[in-house]
């Protein structure tokens, strides 16, 4: 009958459509796949001008670098920190690969994203993140530290994937004893950096509510960088007498 073509018509019409909005909508998920979440990342230690000679910016560096592995894990990611005694890396020197030499595995690219991407490579991770702190200052009236903090995040295989740039500061609490209180600034500080820096490096992923710490008068972090902040400050004194 011909009202059974038209409704038969009318059906096929509609299905076609449906079909059609459906694939239309799938179309945006094409490109969120770019730039998937790794399996695992390559962290190198982040970059402080004069972090050698300087007791304070050794102990940011420290501090914010394993900050950094902590707020990568938390996200499900496989976290490793740059050394010179990766297996990895250690067999590039001996085998010469890539033009890797004994001093350049040894001291890391700093703030040289060539050499950055050499010595990811040669590792075999997929991604690495690079950190570079300027501008550390630590007030002692606020008892507040600060510095900029910019962090990178590239393929190996593809390039820079997405850059961030923050002002970051902490500030101890005031029943800190003077001579702790910029240690108890620094750790306060980097663990926001870290956590906010990351979060921004991949947008796509967030951190469980259940894993973000509330701020503590003390942080277990505090525990063990205040001590070592002083014991730096010591050896530094005694190196130069």
């Amino acid at each position: 009958m011909k009202i059974g073509k038209d409704l038969r018509g009318l059906i096929g019409s509609c299905a076609a459509v449906l079909t059609a909005v459906c694939l239309l909508g799938a179309t945006p998920n094409v490109g969120r796949a770019q730039n998937p979440v790794p399996s695992s990342v390559l962290i190198f230690p982040a970059h402080i001008d004069g972090a050698a000679n300087n007791p304070s910016a050794k102990l940011t560096q420290k501090l914010l670098t394993d900050a950094l592995r902590k707020s990568v894990s938390r996200l499900g990611i496989g976290a490793v920190i740059y050394d010179k005694n990766l297996p990895s890396i250690q067999r590039a020197v001996q085998e010469s690969e890539k033009g890797i030499k004994a001093d350049e595995a040894a001291a890391g690219p700093g703030d040289d994203m060539t050499k950055a991407k050499r010595l990811a490579d040669v590792s075999g991770a997929p991604e690495y993140i690079v950190a570079i702190v300027e501008d550390y200052k630590y007030d002692a009236k606020s008892r507040t530290a600060t510095f900029n903090l910019s962090l990178s995040r590239s393929s190996v295989a593809d390039g820079p994937i997405n850059n961030v740039a923050n002002k970051q500061s902490g500030a101890a609490p005031a029943d800190v004893a003077p001579s702790r209180q910029e240690g108890s600034a620094i750790v306060r500080a980097v663990e926001v950096a870290a956590d906010q820096g990351i979060l921004q490096l991949y947008p796509d992923v967030r951190i469980p509510e259940t894993h973000m710490k509330p701020v503590k008068k003390r942080t277990s972090a505090e525990k063990y960088a205040v001590p070592g902040f002083l014991i730096g400050l010591g050896v530094l004194f005694f190196s130069t007498r």
